[in-house]
């Protein structure tokens, strides 16, 4: 026979049961305020953490990464420094020959020095980025030319590239002249800041963007494009990067008696 159960223990059970529907719905309050809590903690942790990550990864790709025409030197000459006249992504060497007028001044290159088996072997490029410096070579010159050695560089780069003034100064002369009495070229002349007795010269340049008292600013002010002399003739440069030879010719002149810097035309 079923025992029936007095008023009294249903109460009792419903009270028990009350308090610990309470205790459990507490228990989950504070299990949702303690995860809420930990949360409001943890993801502003980590939006900051990514933020500075990414802070951190954007500082490293602005100091990697190459800014267009940026200062690069490649050499000095007296007190006046000589900057790359165009972006170094285009470069393709730096070659150092003789000049032939013996009023030149012979630069310090800035980089390492590397010869044509080094060069041919790995390409020139390929050395530069490797050891993340400019390199150059020697260009010996079986002419009979006047100017001791490293007194001019030939920059090499594609022909069309826009070249700009690889110092600052004032554009004192341009010159038209014919290299070696067949081709059209330019002598420009660039007064370096500082000197009153030299030129910075550059040859080799076509569609100029200058004028004669323009004021020029190293790697900022455009002279012209590198001239297409690959197409009538082989540059030496060429036999060090296997790539046609096109290049601007740079180097400084001490004025003479007449007060002109011009060129031994026979570069």
């Amino acid at each position: 026979m079923k025992e029936h159960k007095s008023v009294e223990y249903y109460q009792r059970r419903r009270l028990e049961l009350k308090k610990k529907r309470k205790k459990a719905q507490v228990k989950k309050s504070t299990a949702i305020l303690i995860i809420a809590g930990i949360v409001a903690l943890i993801i502003p942790t980590l939006l900051l953490g990514k933020k500075a990550v990414k802070t951190i990864t954007a500082a490293k790709q602005a100091a990697t990464k190459p800014k267009a025409n940026e200062l690069v030197k490649f050499a000095t000459v007296g007190k006046t420094p000589l900057y790359l006249p165009f972006d170094k992504k285009y470069l393709r060497i730096l070659g150092y020959h003789q000049a032939c007028n013996p009023r030149s001044v012979a630069m310090v290159p800035v980089g390492t020095h590397v010869y044509k088996e080094q060069t041919l072997k790995f390409g020139a490029l390929k050395l530069s980025d490797n050891w993340n410096k400019l390199i150059y070579i020697e260009m010996p010159r079986g002419d009979s030319r006047g100017g001791a050695k490293n007194t001019a560089i030939d920059v090499a780069a594609p022909h069309g590239t826009t070249v700009f003034a690889p110092t600052n100064g004032t554009i004192v002369k341009i010159r038209p002249y014919k290299l070696y009495g067949l081709y059209d070229d330019y002598e420009v002349h660039i007064l370096p800041d500082g000197y009153k007795d030299r030129h910075v010269v550059l040859i080799h340049i076509d569609v100029l963007e200058i004028t004669t008292g323009d004021r020029v600013i190293a790697t900022k002010t455009k002279i012209g494009k590198i001239r297409y002399l690959s197409k009538f003739f082989r540059e030496q440069i060429s036999d060090f990067i296997n790539k046609p030879g096109d290049h601007v010719h740079i180097q400084t002149n001490k004025l003479d008696e007449k007060g002109s810097a011009t060129l031994n035309l026979n570069e």
